[in-house]
């Protein structure tokens, strides 16, 4: 009888013993950034709808493989392309028949604290158009958007005036708490591919996984630190070839470590999401981080991983070589 008094208790007053709540199942939403595809952008040529559609294919397989339930956040400056505008409305479609949400990423992946909250919210607007009526045609009524570079905005009055705005448009926003500079090593590893490296290739393929579990990691040394348990995740990553070809590996190293795959809505009903994000600032940093001035702790970018030099270095050289990305 006490032990069952004791859990009544429990369950009266909605508090989960210590003991029970560092057992809990760990969770992760996957999200991905720059639909139709990332590295290809507005290109009509038949070898990139070729390349776009093997991307999407390899990519949506392998997520139904590991029971993936995903959103896409899309650029539809990219859905604009002369000759092409159908192909890349149908690898969106190829996302809604899968099961996966869609979102949006402003029309032209602009950098918020680059340009006025005027014209932030023009290209908002441009960029609202398409996905909604795939959304609206299946019945769908979840709007997400996600900040490009995940800048929020660099002044309080903009970042303050943004949210007002897309909330009278009927959009929450997709916060991120894991991210792996994806971006970076697929330009490296593109280039790589290109010149048939096959080397360089392994090196990095071996190197985004080792960075990968060490973000891992880290989130969850962030998760404890600022909530005394391991939140419902949200990782922010990019549709480009080399996650076509390591993203069963990089979600096998997720299942390896004791997540479960949630979808971004399950993931945003989390309390820790209604944290106050009082971080001010172009920087594209994780939400576990900007949480913390609210939880009264100083943000400590120090120990935020990032690539190893030589990775970093490569890639300012492929930039500085004005080699195609």
């Amino acid at each position: 009888m006490r032990c069952l008094r004791y859990w009544a208790l429990i369950l009266f007053l909605g508090v989960v013993p210590a003991a029970l709540a560092q057992t809990a199942e760990k969770a992760i939403a996957f999200t991905f950034d720059d639909l139709p595809v990332s590295t290809i952008g507005q290109n009509p040529e038949p070898e990139f709808q070729v390349q776009a559609s093997q991307i999407t294919a390899k990519m949506l397989a392998i997520l139904k493989k590991h029971n993936v339930h995903a959103t896409g956040f899309v650029n539809e400056m990219k859905l604009n392309t002369p000759g092409a505008r159908d192909f890349y409305s149908g690898l969106l479609e190829d996302w809604l028949r899968n099961g996966h949400l869609l979102g949006h990423h402003g029309y032209s992946h602009l950098q918020f604290g680059e340009v006025t909250l005027a014209a932030y919210e023009d290209d908002f607007l441009h960029g609202d158009v398409i996905v909604p009526l795939l959304l609206n045609y299946r019945g769908i009524k979840e709007r997400y958007y996600r900040y490009p570079y995940n800048d929020t905005g660099d002044t309080a009055e903009k970042k303050n005036g943004f949210l007002a705005f897309m909330a009278a448009h009927g959009y929450a926003p997709a916060p991120m708490t894991y991210g792996n500079y994806d971006w970076m090593y697929a330009s490296l590893y593109d280039d790589a591919m290109a010149r048939k490296d096959a080397v360089f290739v392994e090196r990095l393929k071996h190197e985004y996984l080792v960075e990968s579990q060490r973000n891992i990691d880290f989130i969850e040394e962030l998760s404890d630190m600022d909530f005394h348990r391991q939140i419902q995740q949200i990782a922010d990553l990019h549709v480009n070839q080399m996650n076509a070809d390591l993203l069963d590996e990089l979600l096998t190293l997720f299942e390896q470590k004791g997540y479960k795959f949630i979808s971004l809505p399950e993931a945003l009903a989390d309390p820790a999401y209604k944290t106050q994000d009082q971080f001010v600032g172009s920087d594209g940093i994780s939400w576990l981080l900007r949480w913390q001035p609210a939880l009264g702790i100083p943000i400590d970018y120090k120990d935020d991983p990032e690539p190893p030099k030589w990775v970093q270095d490569a890639n300012a050289a492929l930039e500085l070589s004005g080699a195609p990305r």
